[in-house]
């Protein structure tokens, strides 16, 4: 039995919360604290006032720039443009791997730096201090006890490589408890030398005055400071961010005055993962229902206001004060609700952002806000465009029922909305649907396979290819839709194999019925049975050995 239960904490797949002892730790601190994750997709990102923006290519562009936006199948997340160390709700994107959801709960727990007056070289050390237990858990404490595919076992974390194997075991089984697995100390051991020499070149770097890293393979988080600091400087020196900080932050509510706090909590969470305790929830003794999405509504108000002038402007501003002065008082929900009532009345007087817009905060909100339509809208218009036209005028209407649905599953956006529309559109649509999100979502080719193709296998079982996806079909869902008749069933159902090759190119193959059956069950296929259609799919490298020879 765990020593640590594993609550729920919206927004946060269950089994990440588990995968290993380091994250059920994480997982009761954060529910501890009432932290939450919004999802990214669902979240519009407000543009920054022009006096904000940071022209710098090597930063990524902003997501409202015309270099940002929707590509097929995933909305970019851009490092250094998409996240802040001062907000307390955490980031779930669906095309991020598993170990996103407790490296961004350990953002939550650990807090930020920040004072009046700060020079950018306090500002970076306090970016890199703020990082530094995320990423230590990421590489290290998260590596403890994981449970990982046989290529990858006890190797660690794979430094930016995905192996959907490890994430699929990752997702599926447990790893043990503290104290349990011997082999878990060596991640224990090495995250907590990692941690402390990290601690004492920022300290090196603030006396020095010159900045002094602290390389461990490709991280650096002195080089991650000062660019985190290069693409927020102007918002973090801004009074208007001071204003935000006096207003809705408090000592225990994640904001440090001073680098010894930022140290202090770091190193209180770096022994909770190190299974030692659990480090002091954050705004012990509040009631945290509502006070992070206050401080989440209140910096949009902020951030508005300093391009909102007149009479609109002094509006807004009283909805910021309304919203503070909840933060002590407790009454966060009566407070969401009276601004956003507000500010739907103000937008029909003046010009000003939709409420839509404003309120799309990536999770539920008063009066059915939280999600960006429009924007989910065009990631459904993006990755599955031939689907979005036979919509039609209804359209608009379906991407709304759907966002309502949507699960927070680490799937594709295409996969998502096909699975939905199975139960919920005409099944032509659905059906064009699933071939459209095979096309764009098929796993990439296993190089291994490739590479190795042709070679000797150790036995005559095979799986199915990584880089296939099977989908049966029963109308002529490649015919364009804006013809007539493509809407009527085929004589006989169909299948059809989507193939990623290496060069990133798609093929779509017909396959016979017992093919289609055979590549769509998870069992595995014996070569023995002299099957000519298993021989078929073989020699067609639409099957891969479990297994090969080292036999020269």
């Amino acid at each position: 039995m765990s020593p640590f239960s594993t609550p729920p904490i919206p927004g946060a797949p269950p089994a990440e919360l588990s995968r290993t002892a380091a994250a059920r730790a994480i997982a009761q601190m954060a529910h501890d604290s009432g932290l939450r994750l919004a999802h990214f997709e669902h979240r519009f990102a407000m543009p920054l006032p022009e006096e904000w923006e940071v022209p710098d290519a090597d930063l990524g562009p902003y997501p409202w720039s015309s270099e940002g936006g929707w590509r097929p199948g995933s909305l970019p997340e851009t490092k250094f443009r998409s996240f802040r160390l001062d907000r307390r709700i955490g980031s779930f994107h669906p095309s991020h791997g598993g170990k996103w959801t407790v490296h961004e709960l350990c953002h939550g727990l650990v807090g930020f730096g920040w004072r009046p007056s700060a020079s950018p070289l306090w500002l970076a050390t306090a970016a890199r201090l703020a990082e530094l237990v995320p990423v230590a858990l990421w590489y290290f404490f998260d590596e403890a006890g994981a449970q990982r595919c046989p290529r990858h076992a006890g190797g660690g974390a794979l430094f930016g490589a995905t192996c959907l194997a490890c994430e699929r075991v990752g997702q599926s089984e447990q790893g043990p408890d503290f104290g349990t697995d011997p082999r878990m100390d060596r991640w224990l051991r090495q995250g907590r030398i990692y941690v402390e020499a990290e601690i004492d070149a920022a300290w090196r770097t603030l006396a020095s005055g010159v900045p002094i890293s602290n390389r461990y393979g490709t991280l650096d988080l002195c080089t991650d400071g000062l660019a985190y600091v290069r693409a927020h400087g102007p918002v973090l020196r801004s009074p208007v961010f001071g204003a935000w900080v006096e207003r809705f932050c408090r000592e225990d509510t994640g904001w440090h005055v001073d680098l010894e706090s930022l140290v202090a909590r770091a190193r209180d969470v770096v022994a909770a993962v190190s299974g030692e305790g659990l480090a002091p929830p954050l705004a012990a003794g509040r009631s945290k229902t509502g006070l992070w999405k206050l401080q989440d509504v209140g910096w949009r108000l902020l951030q508005l206001r300093v391009e909102v002038e007149g009479e609109a402007g002094a509006a807004i501003a009283a909805m910021v004060d309304r919203l503070a002065a909840a933060v002590d008082e407790g009454d966060a929900d009566s407070a969401l609700s009276d601004v956003i009532s507000e500010y739907t009345q103000l937008y029909d007087e003046v010009e000003l952002p939709l409420p839509e817009h404003l309120f799309a905060v990536g999770y539920p909100l008063p009066y059915g806000h939280g999600s960006a339509v429009e924007q989910l809208a065009a990631g459904l218009a993006t990755t599955l465009p031939t689907t979005w036209q036979a919509l039609g005028t209804d359209a608009m209407s379906v991407a709304a029922e759907w966002a309502a649905d949507d699960p927070w599953d680490r799937r594709g956006i295409g996969d998502r909305f096909a699975d939905w529309a199975r139960d919920r559109l005409p099944l032509v649509l659905a059906e064009r649907a699933a071939l459209e999100a095979a096309l764009v979502h098929v796993d990439a080719p296993d190089l291994a396979a490739r590479a190795l193709q042709g070679m000797d296998a150790q036995s005559t079982h095979r799986r199915r290819a990584a880089h296939v996806r099977v989908v049966k079909v029963t109308h002529d869902v490649a015919a364009d839709p804006e013809f007539p008749g493509t809407d009527q069933p085929l004589d006989a159902p169909a299948w059809l194999a989507v193939l990623h090759d290496v060069d990133g190119s798609r093929e779509v193959l017909s396959l016979t019925e017992r093919q289609g059956e055979l590549l769509s069950s998870s069992a595995l296929v014996d070569l023995a049975t002299d099957d000519r259609e298993q021989v078929v799919l073989d020699e067609a490298g639409l099957l891969a050995p479990l297994a090969w020879s080292a036999d020269a």
